[in-house]
């Protein structure tokens, strides 16, 4: 039984995702997503709260894959701190593209983060478990200094989200898919460089 409703459940996101992707958050009705996977909009309401909800584990699904994706194409560099630079950069053109994409509002944007911040959570558990593995491998290469590797990567993870949710708050575009995401990339790996530095012996 339970694995017929993740049929249904997993059916109703691949169309959700493909309806968002296609009209964008905004114009997207739950009848669309109805009507694309095969369901009336009624049947929705019993998978999903809403139509924020719906997007918010599509976006999370669609994470998970990207990060997972970018974690192995990262492994064959040499050094950790290239890793953890390439990783975090990696992030955040992932979090550009999600907002190109779906064609978010400024607005829809910083009202879907506090949501956001409650389904992270696994997702970002996972985040902290691989950059504690690539501090712990530039430790053991005796590239950085002895540390506690959750605690940096906890800050690492920390500073990169900072410096991108102060791009989004200083912004002054209606769609979020106009923040100009160069200045940012340059910061982030500019600030990530320098505290690598300061573990290197």
């Amino acid at each position: 039984m339970s694995v017929k409703r993740d049929d249904k459940r997993d059916q109703i996101l691949k169309a959700a995702s493909q309806c968002f992707s296609r009209f964008g958050f905004e114009k997207t009705t739950l009848q669309d997503i109805g009507a694309a996977a095969r369901f009336n909009k009624a049947s929705l309401y019993y998978y999903f709260k809403n139509k924020e909800d719906l997007f918010i584990q599509v976006v999370m699904l669609e994470a998970e894959h990207y990060l997972n994706g970018l974690q192995k194409q990262i492994k064959p560099l040499d050094r950790a701190a290239d890793k953890i630079v390439a990783y975090l950069t990696g992030r955040l053109a992932y979090y550009r593209q999600v907002l190109n994409l779906h064609q978010l509002s400024i607005e829809s944007l910083q009202r879907f983060e506090p949501m956001f911040d409650d389904v992270y959570q696994a997702v970002r558990e996972q985040e902290l478990a691989f950059l504690s593995q690539l501090l712990r491998e530039g430790v053991e290469d005796r590239e950085f200094l002895k540390l506690n590797a959750e605690r940096a990567a906890d800050a690492l993870l920390t500073v990169a989200d900072g410096i991108k949710h102060e791009a989004v708050q200083r912004s002054r575009t209606a769609f979020a898919q106009e923040v100009d995401y160069a200045p940012v990339q340059e910061k982030l790996q500019y600030t990530l460089t320098l505290l690598l530095n300061g573990l290197r012996k």
